[in-house]
């Protein structure tokens, strides 16, 4: 057998594969919609998987915390402190114009 053969034998069996998992994934899909052979719905099981994935999420956040305490300090910090001057940008702008313009505070 030549090398064409052998890759036109081989890519026919990976074709084959991928027919065979694409109709699992149908009836596997008829089957969710239905109810029939499972005790848990799509809803139920997307539910779980989103659980699971925020779970995940949190240790990895806990993770990066635990090793990067320096970072995660300044990142607080920066965003209080970005926070603060948002709420008093009024002052701090009539503050400004005093130092840059001479201009009265109001």
């Amino acid at each position: 057998m030549n090398r064409l053969e052998f890759a036109l034998r081989e890519d026919r069996a990976l074709r084959m594969r991928a027919k065979r998992m694409v109709k699992q994934d149908i009836r596997n899909l008829k089957a969710d919609i239905t109810g029939e052979g499972s005790s848990r719905n799509i809803g139920e099981r997307l539910l779980d998987r989103t659980r699971e994935g925020a779970g995940d999420l949190k240790d990895a956040a806990i993770d990066y915390a635990d090793d990067n305490r320096g970072q995660v300090s300044a990142g607080a910090a920066l965003g209080i402190a970005a926070v603060v001057a948002w709420l008093f940008r009024d002052s701090l702008e009539g503050f400004a114009d005093w130092l840059l313009h001479g201009e009265d505070l109001t």
